[in-house]
This record gives C-alpha cells, structure tokens and sequence, in this order.
C-alpha cells in the first residue's frame, strides 16, 4: 500500500467517525439504525458520506425520509455541510 493510500484510507477512517459521532449527536440516531457510504470527495477535498437511514429504504420513493449527505472536512475532523436527500 502507497503512501498516498494510506493517507486515503485514514481519511476515511476519520471522516465515518466524524459521521458516526455527528449522527449520535446531532439526530440522536443509534448505530444501528443507518449504514455510511463513502462517495468519493469535492473538488475541494472533502470527504462525501451518504448516511442512509435504513428505515427509508423501506418507502416505496425517494426523498422526504431521514437520510442525509454529508460534506466532511477530514483534517479538521468536521461537518461542512449537511444535505438532505431530494
């Protein structure tokens, strides 16, 4: 594994335990009760996790449910921006 990758793979590493603890915080949402999905990252670097609500996935459409976006600045271990789901 390169250095490069390394680095990537902390920043993952930092950037769900960022999600992890915002969720508990933020929307008192039990570990259990959701799944993150890393999809990639902004121009800008940070990190986009996709905190999905696994009740939503039950609705028969998109939108309106509990899941969110969230933009993730891993270095400073933070949320940027939080987007609900259309």
């Amino acid at each position: 594994m390169s250095r490069t990758d390394e680095r990537e793979c902390a920043e993952l590493g930092q950037a769900e335990a960022v999600a992890v603890r915002h969720l508990a915080v933020q929307k008192q949402w039990q570990r259990d009760e959701y799944r993150l999905e890393r999809r990639g990252s902004t121009k800008q670097g940070l990190a986009v996790v996709w905190a999905i609500y696994l009740q939503d996935e039950q609705k028969p459409a998109p939108g309106a449910g509990k899941s969110v976006i969230l933009h993730i600045d891993p270095k400073q271990r933070r949320i940027v921006k939080e987007l609900a789901f259309q």
